[in-house]
């Protein structure tokens, strides 16, 4: 065969064959050579590798700036949430912890008989404020200062 009336495509065929054939670049050729074949017959042209290159650096850049966004987003969010968190608690346990642990001396003192302002006056509280407690007290005997204090808060 002469090398003259050969296309394109057809030599780059018979040389792709040829290198297999005497080991050279065998592996790449064996492994990749349809790659090889169209990158050979594909016209380079600058202007659209370096739009290309440019598009590419653009999705890059964007995603590595959602990513990093997210990231920091997600940090400040769980900062916030935690600082958020400890702060209602507290609002909510401080009362409650002040609530369970009157709740428990008026249990105390209704079991020995006093009457609300005898408990009020040892406890240094205005009777109208642990009247609510107290009648959860004479209304729930049996119930311990947590199960009132529940009850409180439903």
């Amino acid at each position: 065969m002469q090398s003259d009336s050969w296309s394109l495509d057809e030599a780059t065929e018979i040389s792709i064959r040829r290198c297999i054939e005497k080991g050279i670049l065998s592996d790449i050729l064996t492994k990749y050579g349809m790659e090889v074949y169209r990158m050979i017959l594909t016209e380079y042209n600058e202007k659209e590798e370096r739009e290309y290159l440019r598009r590419e650096s653009i999705a890059e850049g964007i995603a590595e700036g959602l990513e990093k966004g997210i990231a920091e987003g997600m940090e400040k969010g769980i900062a916030e949430g935690i600082e958020k968190g400890i702060k209602k608690g507290i609002e909510k346990g401080i009362p409650k912890g002040m609530s369970l642990k009157t709740l428990a001396q008026i249990q105390k003192k209704y079991a020995k008989g006093k009457s609300l302002s005898q408990m009020a006056e040892e406890l240094e509280e205005e009777e109208e404020s642990l009247r609510p407690l107290y009648e959860l007290v004479v209304k729930y005997p049996d119930k311990t200062a947590e199960e009132l204090t529940e009850l409180l808060t439903q």
